[in-house]
C-alpha cells in the first residue's frame, strides 16, 4: 500500500460513498490518537465511526445495481472439481434454502469471538465462515492470531459478553492501574505506557491479572 492510499480510501468514502468524518475548525479532517501510534491519524465519526461507514455503503449499495440478500445467512460453500462454485444460504425469515453460483466467492463473515468466556462482539460472531471455509477444503495458518479489544467493561450480569470500552479512552489518555492502584504498564512498556499496541496491551493486561492472581492466592497461604 503506498502512502497516498489511504487519504484517497477516506476522500472517495466522503466524497463518493457519503461518509461524514469529524472535522477541526479550520475545515480538516479530525484525526485522533489510538493505541500504537506514532502521531494521531485515526479519523472517526465521533464513537460511531463504524456505523457510519457501514450504513452509507449500504445505501451505496443499494443505489446500485447489486443484487442483495437481506435476512440471508451463508450455511456451507459449493463446490465443484475442487474448486468453490457458489454458496448454500438460508434466509432466516422464511426458512427457504437459496443455491447461488458464482465465479468468485469472498468469505468476510467475522471471526469467532463468542468461543471466549468473555466478549464484547455480538453473538452472531460464531466463527461461521471460518468453518465454512474448513469444510471446504481450505487450510489455516496462525489461527492463535486472533485479535483482542484490550478494554471493556463488566457489569452486573454482562460476563457473558461485555461492553467496549473505545480505544480511543487509552490514546486520549486513559490509565490501566491493576487491584493494587499500581500503573502496572510502567513495568512492560515504559516509553508508550498504555499507548502500546492492542497485542502487547493484552498480554500484559494477562500477566498482571495472573500476577495479582499469584499474590491473591499466596496472601491467603499466609494467613
Amino acid at each position: 500500500m503506498s502512502p497516498r492510499e489511504p487519504p484517497d480510501r477516506i476522500i472517495e468514502l466522503e466524497n463518493r460513498i457519503g461518509c461524514m468524518f469529524d472535522r477541526n475548525p479550520d475545515g480538516t479532517i479530525h484525526q485522533k490518537p489510538f493505541a500504537g501510534q506514532s502521531f494521531d491519524r485515526t479519523v472517526h465519526k465521533g464513537d460511531l465511526t463504524g456505523i457510519e461507514i457501514m450504513s452509507n455503503l449500504r445505501d451505496y449499495i443499494i443505489e446500485e445495481d447489486i443484487q442483495v440478500l437481506q435476512e440471508t445467512r451463508g450455511l456451507d460453500l459449493l463446490t465443484a472439481d475442487g474448486r468453490v462454485a457458489g454458496a448454500l444460504l438460508l434466509n432466516i425469515r422464511t426458512g427457504r434454502l437459496i443455491t447461488v453460483r458464482a465465479h468468485a466467492t469472498l468469505l468476510a463473515s467475522g471471526g469467532g469471538a463468542t468461543m471466549y468466556r468473555i466478549s464484547s462482539p455480538s453473538l452472531e460472531k460464531s466463527a461461521d465462515g471460518m468453518a465454512m471455509a474448513y469444510r471446504a477444503g481450505a487450510g489455516f495458518v496462525d489461527m492463535e492470531m486472533l485479535q483482542f479489544h484490550p478494554t471493556g467493561l463488566l457489569v452486573g450480569k454482562s460476563i457473558a459478553t461485555g461492553g467496549l470500552l473505545e480505544e480511543g479512552l487509552r490514546g486520549a489518555g486513559a490509565h490501566l492501574f491493576n487491584g493494587q492502584g499500581e500503573r502496572y504498564m510502567e513495568r512492560y512498556d515504559p516509553e508508550k505506557m498504555e499507548r502500546a499496541t492492542r497485542d502487547f496491551g493484552n498480554r500484559n493486561i494477562d500477566i498482571a491479572s495472573a500476577e495479582a492472581r499469584q499474590e491473591g492466592q499466596e496472601r491467603r497461604l499466609r494467613r
